[in-house]
């Protein structure tokens, strides 16, 4: 009976049933539609940031950090090989990392030289070519120590710039092919300093990695997750932001449902005052009145879902251009896709409902205080 005479009354006042579902379809939109670009901009950053630092990472057991220019791992091709019979899609790269200092004209900067097996020419940071006034086609000198201690000197002609390559951060650094890092270190063919696996599914990398030590139980084998512990709080800024705005629009909203409710209820007085005149209690009255809102707030809820999905699938086509957001982290570049958590929509739907019940309790408080005689007597 309840349900019954709520969607009776919300047909007969339609106007204020309009009001309050349009406010809570905008609060869903705005929920939902942040949620999947914020989930889709932390997509698009660990995967921009695990291509960079690897999903998965090869190093020599005994390896310690100020050791890398003498430990290495040997018979690479064969790793490789026995790497994409476990990960089929994976794409596998030997790096060699070492300080070095790069001279042109007398003048020197020190760089960290990096080297990758997917690249055939030397690659220079824009800011660092800018500081060492070098174009395309210049050659440079790199000075370093190789793994005996002894000093090394190599020729690198540089074949490109770039502002952000992998490696290259903001713009700073030199990336050489992998021959030119071997002969500045005199490693010979074969070795390089560490392994570096990426592929599709990254939420894999915990049981590829436990397969992976199986078979190569002399390396030390680590995951993403393992590696980058602390990786959330990378986008606890975004959330930060994306909850401010969802929380303005649920606070404007707030207001124009408690208005909207309080209205209607006085122009029902009469009609409520006649339910209590003739023995309905408040709380058969409070029932009514919130079974109404809920099921006003659930259509409301279901239109901004219905609206919320045609903005994210339409986003999805083209993706976000980042623009200038993409400066922010030197991982993130191109565009993002937003993304749908099912169970995080589902939330947001359970939520905008509580929160117009909420915001409807004064009204409703308001009027099945007031004694039947007043409800009567008194006019708007």
């Amino acid at each position: 009976m309840l349900f019954k005479t709520a969607i009776r009354n919300s047909i007969k006042y339609f106007r204020r049933s309009l009001v309050i579902a349009v406010c809570i379809a905008i609060s869903t939109i705005a929920m939902q539609t942040m949620d999947g670009i914020g989930e889709g901009f932390k997509i698009s950053a660990l995967r921009f940031m695990l291509n960079q630092q690897g999903m998965i990472v090869f190093e020599p057991a005994q390896a310690e950090p100020l050791e890398f220019a003498v430990h290495s791992i040997e018979e690479y091709e064969s790793i490789k090989e026995k790497i994409s019979q476990i990960i089929p899609d994976a794409t596998i790269s030997g790096k060699i990392f070492s300080p070095a200092m790069v001279v042109k004209d007398s003048f020197s900067i020190e760089t960290a030289v990096g080297s990758e097996d997917d690249i055939s020419g030397t690659i220079i940071g824009e800011k660092t070519a800018k500081m060492l006034d070098t174009e395309v086609g210049d050659t440079v000198i790199l000075f370093g120590s190789d793994r005996y201690g002894g000093l090394s000197v190599v020729p690198a002609k540089v074949d490109s710039t770039a502002e952000n390559y992998r490696s290259i951060r903001n713009g700073k650094g030199l990336l050489l092919p992998i021959y030119l890092a071997r002969m500045l270190l005199r490693w010979d063919k074969g070795e390089v300093r560490l392994v570096q696996i990426n592929f599709e599914d990254f939420w894999k990398a915990d049981d590829y990695a436990a397969e992976l030590r199986k078979v190569f139980p002399d390396f030390k084998i680590t995951s993403w997750k393992e590696r980058l512990t602390n990786i959330e709080d990378l986008f606890k800024v975004t959330d930060f932001k994306m909850n401010i705005f969802a929380a303005i629009i649920l606070i404007l909203v707030a207001g124009i449902i408690m208005n909207t409710v309080l209205t209607s209820v006085l122009e029902r007085k009469n009609d409520i005052g006649t339910l209590r005149s003739i023995g309905a209690s408040r709380i058969f009255v409070t029932k009514m009145i919130l079974i109404e809102i809920i099921f006003v707030s659930l259509i409301g809820t279901l239109i901004g879902t219905g609206c919320s999905y045609i903005i994210i699938r339409f986003l999805l086509k083209g993706g976000i251009t980042l623009g200038e957001v993409g400066g922010v982290m030197d991982y993130m570049s191109g565009n993002l896709y937003p993304k749908i958590v099912p169970l995080k929509w589902l939330g947001h739907i359970v939520f905008a409902v509580i929160w117009a019940v909420l915001w409807s309790f004064y009204p409703v408080l308001y009027i099945v205080r007031m004694k039947p005689v007043d409800a009567l007597r008194k006019t708007l």
